[in-house]
């Protein structure tokens, strides 16, 4: 099986095979290569491949199975963060939101993940609002915030609203 991302999409690193026995996985520049073996008429092959946006816009992913050829096409999102003071004070709290837009033609059904680093002088309070979409789970580690996220509808905003509290001037 081979699968060739294309422009705007890069290797993130992992991917989970499940249905049939790895043989073998090969990477050369966005050409992804399985070899597997024990497929099954009972259970399908899943694979499931990270990858990182890396511009804007709608790509088709093109998939070679055997002999057959497949394009998935992949959903585009646009992201954005504001804040709703720029020149807080020490000790303030301050919220900002994140906003995902989906621009694509279907809804986003597979987890989508999100994640925020607090810059120096910023610390997480304790508090988020979600909208626009159903959370799978949120986790803390220090400074990174990381939302795992699906059923995001196409055109509507999935917004998070966080709260941090400003433990240093000029953050």
């Amino acid at each position: 099986m081979v699968d060739t991302l294309s422009d705007g999409l890069e290797y993130a690193g992992n991917y989970v095979l499940s249905g049939a026995d790895l043989v073998s996985f090969t990477r050369n520049g966005k050409v992804l290569t399985w070899v597997v073996t024990n497929i099954t008429t009972s259970t399908p092959l899943v694979v499931t491949v990270d990858v990182n946006v890396t511009k804007a816009g709608t790509w088709d992913n093109n998939l070679t199975v055997g002999n057959r050829n497949y394009t998935v096409n992949v959903t585009t999102v646009v992201g954005n963060k504001t804040v709703n003071n720029p020149n807080p004070v020490v000790s303030e709290i301050l919220k900002y939101n994140l906003t995902v837009v989906n621009t694509g033609t279907d809804t986003i059904r597979n987890n989508l993940t999100l994640v925020d680093t607090l810059s120096d002088g910023l610390e997480y309070a304790g508090h988020y609002v979600l909208t626009g979409a159903d959370l799978v789970s949120f986790t803390v580690n220090g400074k990174v915030l990381t939302w795992v996220v699906t059923n995001i509808t196409t055109r509507a905003p999935l917004v998070i609203t966080v709260s941090v509290n400003v433990t240093k001037a000029g953050s």
